[in-house]
Parts: structure tokens; C-alpha cells; sequence
């Protein structure tokens, strides 16, 4: 029963963590997405994913987002810390992430996604 339980967790992680890919592949902060490099942006989500908290507000998320990204590509690689994207990203990361505490997962450990 408990493998089941865990294997469940482990089967919604993975889901939260490939519709993250998916969101920052569409809105592709650091400009490479070619087309043909769907999981270009994993290390990233692994990142952003490490710093979620069930109190993480929407807020929060934008700030997560952007450092991350400064640190894997630096801040002239990337849109200013004000641009509206960023609001817009973090927004639909609060709904995915706010979904993910709703099905009564436990907030994931950098450990759970660095499995992916």
C-alpha cells in the first residue's frame, strides 16, 4: 500500500515537473527554443521546483523564476527583472503548483526532481 502511495506521488511529480518544462519551453525566457530541444529548460525546472514551498505565493514564483534564470544565463541573456513576462510566467506557475498541493502531495525535495 505504501509503494502505491509513493509511486503515485512519484507519478504527479513528474507530471507537475513536465507541464513546468512545457510552460517555460512556450515562454522561453533565454530565446532557445529551436524547435527540437523540448527538455532545453529541465535544469531549470529542477531549480525552480527545489525553491517551492506550499507557502510560495505568486510573488514569490516571479522572483524564483528570474533568479534562477540569472544565475543559468545571466541577467543580459534574459528579459529585465520588470518585464511583464515574468508576472505572466509566474502566474501559471501558481496555478500548476496550487493544483499540485491540491491533489495532497507534499511539497517535493530538490532530491525527488533531480530523479526525473
Amino acid at each position: 500500500m505504501k509503494n502505491d502511495t509513493r509511486e503515485a506521488q512519484q507519478g504527479k511529480r513528474r507530471v507537475l515537473f513536465t507541464e513546468l518544462e512545457v510552460l517555460l519551453y512556450a515562454y522561453d525566457l533565454a530565446d532557445i527554443n529551436f524547435g527540437s530541444n523540448p527538455n532545453e529548460y529541465a535544469q531549470e525546472v529542477r531549480a525552480i521546483l527545489a525553491r517551492l514551498n506550499e507557502q510560495s505565493s505568486k510573488k514569490e514564483i516571479k522572483h524564483i523564476v528570474y533568479d534562477i534564470f540569472v544565475a543559468y544565463f545571466s541577467a543580459l541573456c534574459i528579459p529585465a527583472k520588470n518585464h511583464p513576462i515574468y508576472t505572466e510566467l509566474s502566474e501559471e506557475i501558481w496555478v500548476l503548483w496550487q493544483g499540485y498541493i491540491e491533489k495532497g502531495i507534499k511539497g517535493p525535495s530538490l532530491y525527488d526532481f533531480m530523479l526525473q
